[in-house]
């Protein structure tokens, strides 16, 4: 049974869960330890099992859930407006800006968390793909209302197209993230939209009158 939290109970769970967040991508998920969690919140043992019963497990489970919104949101609102090739560049610029303060600290904010905890715990993996597939929805989203417009092909399967996009996008993080140079991601990046501008209709040439 979940016990509903104050406004300042919520206030300090949030606070503690962007504290391990914090601590797991600078000292990775398996280096985190409640000790650390509770020095750098100056919160109590008991208190942080007040707000995570489950311990440390349940609190790597809140940093999942946490990072995963984040990536999302960190998207918005270019994420959800795909409704114009201009619109996919400044969707492209947005992201580019966010990957390269996280390529200095921990990679992708969930890319980085795949490795650290998909084989180990289930629920999180869970967490981790249901961020993965809100991401491809919106892409999917994106390149159907273009299709509907008719900038983009109408025979291409949208699913299919939406998901290399993050495919590619998480490569060249990993190279930016291993290199230290942003050159990767945005290669990575530029032949992402260079990929989905190969369904593009044809414009057809305006004919001058004579």
């Amino acid at each position: 049974m979940t016990t509903e939290l104050t406004s300042k109970g919520a206030a300090t769970r949030a606070r503690i869960v962007e504290a391990a967040a914090d601590l797991v991508a600078h000292e990775g998920a398996a280096n985190m330890s409640l000790d650390d969690v509770g020095k750098a919140t100056r919160t109590s043992r008991s208190q942080l099992f007040h707000y995570f019963p489950g311990g440390r497990t349940e609190l790597i489970r809140a940093v999942a859930a946490y990072q995963a919104s984040r990536t999302i949101q960190d998207q918005q609102p270019s994420l959800s407006e795909l409704t114009s090739w201009s619109a996919w560049e400044a969707w492209a610029e947005q992201l580019a800006g966010v990957a390269a303060s996280e390529a200095v600290v921990g990679g992708c904010r969930i890319g980085s968390l795949v490795a650290q905890l998909a084989h180990t715990d289930v629920e999180a993996r869970a967490i981790i793909a249901g961020a993965f597939e809100q991401w491809r929805s919106l892409l999917a989203d994106g390149i159907r209302a273009m299709q509907a417009t008719g900038q983009i092909q109408p025979t291409v399967e949208a699913d299919a197209l939406a998901l290399a996009t993050p495919a590619k996008i998480q490569g060249g993080l990993l190279l930016t993230q291993s290199t230290g140079s942003p050159a990767p991601f945005r290669t990575a990046m530029d032949q992402a939209l260079a990929h989905l501008r190969s369904f593009a209709v044809p414009t057809r040439p305006v004919r001058r009158r004579r």
